[in-house]
């Protein structure tokens, strides 16, 4: 699932259980769904943060791309 289509159904929970027209064994369901699907919401942003993380500036505020593998290898340097 894409991360919007998973905010997509978590807003459409959260909608639900603030109109308060679920029974409450209807209620904890929704809440149990809502809190997997904010779950892959946290996953699905944190492997964006790390894509994210290659792109760094040296010294001089140019643009570099790194190689995440290096950001992970022992005895990696990422001052450049």
């Amino acid at each position: 699932m894409k991360f919007e289509e998973a905010l997509r159904q978590l807003e459409e929970i959260v909608g639900e259980l603030e109109k308060g027209e679920l029974s409450l064994d209807e209620s904890l369901a929704k809440y149990e769904d809502g809190i997997k699907i904010y779950r892959m919401c946290l996953e699905l942003l944190e492997g964006a943060e790390e894509r994210l993380k290659m792109f760094t500036r040296d010294e001089k505020g140019r643009l570099l791309v790194k190689d995440l593998s290096q950001e992970t290898s022992p005895g990696a340097n990422n001052k450049g």
